[in-house]
Parts: C-alpha cells; structure tokens; sequence
C-alpha cells in the first residue's frame, strides 16, 4: 500500500478488538515521533504512546457521547498554541503508518484530563493537544462504525473546487488538483474542513478559517506534503506572515520543484 492509497482508506474507527497492539509497531511510533518533526517545529513538543489506560483515560467524541476503548493512544503535547499545527502534521503521517499496517486510529477531544496529566508526567508549562487512539478494528462492529461515522459528518467532504481558491486555473486531471483531492481527504474536527489553499507555480499556500483549528491545519499540510513528497522534487515547508485574505489567516507555504524525468 502506498502513501495515496494509505489516505484513501483511512477512516475513524471508533470500535477496537480486545488486542494488544504489536510491540514492533509501538516501538516504530516512539522512534518515529521522536524524531520526525517538519521545519515549522520548536523544541516544546512531545508525544507519549501509552498503552493499558483505555478505561482509565475515558476517551471519546461527540463531545463525550460516544465512549472509545482502544488498545493504545497517542498523547500529542505542547507549551506553545502555535505548535499545534505540528502536532496535527506529525501524528497524521503516523496515522498512515497505522494504516499501512493494518490499523484503525480516530483522533479524540474527549478524554480524562487528569488521567493523562498524571500518565504523561505534564509539566507546568505543557498542554494535552490531541489524544489519538488506536488498534485492530473490530470489524463485527462495522456497522456501528459507519453509523458513528455518519453522525459525527465525518463521511462528508468539500469538493476541491471549494478548498482550492483558485480552482479555476486548473483542470481536474491536473497533477496538483489530485493532491489537493487527497488532501481534502484529511480528518478535521467536527469536519468542519477549515483549511483553504492557493496555488501558484511551484508554490502552495496554505490559509485558515478558524484559528482554533490548527491541529486541523496540520493534519491537512501532512496530506498535502507527502503527496508533493511523491511526485515532486525538493518540497520545502515553512511558516509565513502574510496579510489576511477575505478574512483567512495565511499560515504556511509548501514549495516544490517538477521532478526530472530520467531519459
């Protein structure tokens, strides 16, 4: 399974078999996130992978309604709000590992603070951003999944036409409408879909709605990123400061350069 197709199946799972996840996935998330971090990261952010808290943790979403125990998370942790976005970017490319793997993820809002404050030993400064559960799927529970999926909206998304600004200069079969498709795929939350884009040249930037979706923000760059990663050459992310557009933050700009062709 490649990156694409990784973002083509990924969906919220919200029901997990009763089964430890294996020891080798663990330790690649560790390893990964400790080291995996873009150009936009500071060093205040961490990320612990706990497994053992499902009850205790009191995971869920909806604002509580529906009550999530999973095998293991992932607990996305910050000092500074603007690092919020690379704790979205970070975490989403582990959830298309998950994926490749066989796994089932949901990000979660709803979750026993103190529980985790104490689990993951949170300093003064720190803050919980996100927790990201996962495991096996539990695929006798499908159907509860889907409908769980249709209640939370998350099965709807914006056509392109809608989150690329400037969508008309561009044809559909185009290289850079298909990643802006597949980034359009990301998870937000609430589905809400706040990130909006504007492409020019070899350049993306990257503009937001809501300012307290940068989470959001982060897990749609992750898409868009390793799509550029995969048909193009030199892609480079950074933060910018621009003046605002009808009203939307820019946030950040991906650059790339067209890949070679070898004759």
């Amino acid at each position: 399974m490649n990156i694409l197709e990784a973002m083509e199946q990924r969906k919220s799972v919200r029901s997990y078999r009763k089964e430890e996840v294996e020891e080798r996935i663990i330790t690649q998330l560790r390893d990964s996130l400790s080291q995996s971090r873009s150009s936009m990261a500071k060093d205040n952010i961490r990320f612990e992978v706990i497994t053992g808290y499902s009850k205790e943790a009191k995971t869920g979403f909806l604002y509580g309604i529906g009550k999530i125990h999973a095998p293991a998370m992932i607990v996305g942790i910050y000092e500074e709000e603007e690092d919020l976005v690379e704790i979205g970017f970070c975490l989403e490319k582990e959830v298309l590992y998950l994926v490749k793997e066989g796994y089932g993820t949901c990000f979660l809002g709803t979750y026993d603070e103190n529980t985790l404050k104490s689990c993951c030993k949170l300093t003064e400064k720190e803050h919980i951003g996100i927790v990201l559960v996962f495991g096996k799927p539990n695929e006798e529970s499908r159907f509860m999944n889907g409908a769980f999926r249709n209640l939370a909206g998350s099965t709807k998304r914006k056509s392109y036409q809608e989150i690329l600004l400037n969508a008309k200069e561009y044809d559909e079969h185009d290289a850079i409408v298909n990643v802006v498709k597949h980034a359009i795929m990301a998870p937000s939350g609430n589905n809400v879909q706040p990130v909006r884009v504007s492409v020019q040249g070899n350049k993306a930037v990257f503009y937001l709605k809501d300012s307290h979706c940068l989470i959001d923000l982060g897990i749609f760059l992750a898409h868009f990123y390793l799509c550029c990663l995969d048909i193009y050459d030199n892609v480079e992310i950074t933060k910018i400061k621009q003046e605002s557009v009808n009203g939307m933050e820019p946030m950040v700009m991906i650059s790339w350069q067209e890949r070679k062709t070898c004759h």
